[in-house]
């Protein structure tokens, strides 16, 4: 039942992409709005698809990188949803819901069985952990992602090629506020995750600190979101500066996520 919904949640976000990027291209609000529903049923079948798949597994799903994918992908649907419904910022679907699909399409060629968690792992501490580290991320994604929507902006005010779909953007300071808010948010979660992931590991001696590959990744993402998080309330660090660490950032936690979960067995594998 999990992976009919979870193709079916594949197929709503492929529609959506579809209508999103036609938004781009086509002025008016009819084809975005059209959009943002079509993303918002296919986040309802995605909610489902994790509801069947904790049914069926009785844990939080977050045991494989499919998992870890397709619950990930709820939490960047969710933030992209909920900035959507607030702002208005229908350019902003074009990076996030292709972003997702694609991530979502590649998920689908993963091993889709649940795998079970070593000894060290059975503890309410790893949900606590994966569920606010997963959250946190995702929201780091988003916020990387807006980086990237300033950056194209800017350079398309800098080259004074405001036509088409550019006509559409958001101005610079709410986008780059908007970046700064998401931050702001996925900063103390993933902080959360970190403590509740240290807690976890006293419970398997040695495990506090073993230069696993996505641990230190994960840990230099965190302090790199602490430096954009300080820079920015103490430096004033704003617009570009502050866009180019927050696509530096999304860049570290692709590598993180999907790098070292493919190419490095270890323990971190499940997420």
């Amino acid at each position: 039942m999990d992976l009919h919904l979870f193709y079916a949640t594949l197929a709503a976000y492929a529609l959506a992409m579809g209508l999103v990027l036609g938004a781009v291209l086509v002025p008016g609000e009819k084809i975005g709005r059209a959009a943002f529903y079509a993303a918002l049923a296919g986040f309802a079948v995605h909610t489902l698809a994790i509801v069947a798949r904790y049914v069926r597994a009785g844990t939080l799903p977050a045991t494989s990188l499919f998992e870890t994918t397709l619950f990930f992908t709820w939490t960047l649907m969710l933030a992209y949803l909920v900035v959507e419904g607030r702002t208005r910022t229908r350019v902003l679907g074009a990076f996030v819901i292709p972003f997702v699909f694609i991530a979502l399409a590649s998920a689908s060629h993963l091993p889709k069985e649940a795998a079970g968690l070593s000894p060290a792992l059975r503890s309410v501490w790893f949900r606590f952990h994966a569920l606010f580290i997963l959250a946190g991320h995702a929201a780091f994604v988003l916020a990387g992602l807006v980086s990237l929507l300033y950056l194209f902006h800017e350079r398309a005010l800098k080259a004074k090629r405001i036509t088409g779909w550019a006509r559409r953007l958001p101005p610079l300071e709410l986008l780059d506020q908007l970046s700064f808010r998401v931050v702001s948010i996925g900063f103390p979660l993933v902080t959360i995750g970190i403590i509740s992931g240290s807690i976890l590991a006293t419970h398997a001696p040695g495990l506090l600190w073993f230069w696993d590959p996505k641990q230190i990744l994960g840990f230099g993402t965190w302090l790199l979101y602490g430096l954009i998080m300080s820079g920015r309330i103490v430096l004033g660090w704003r617009g570009h500066r502050a866009s180019v660490l927050g696509v530096a950032g999304l860049g570290l936690i692709l590598a993180a996520f999907f790098g070292v979960a493919l190419l490095y067995r270890g323990l971190h594998t499940f997420a």
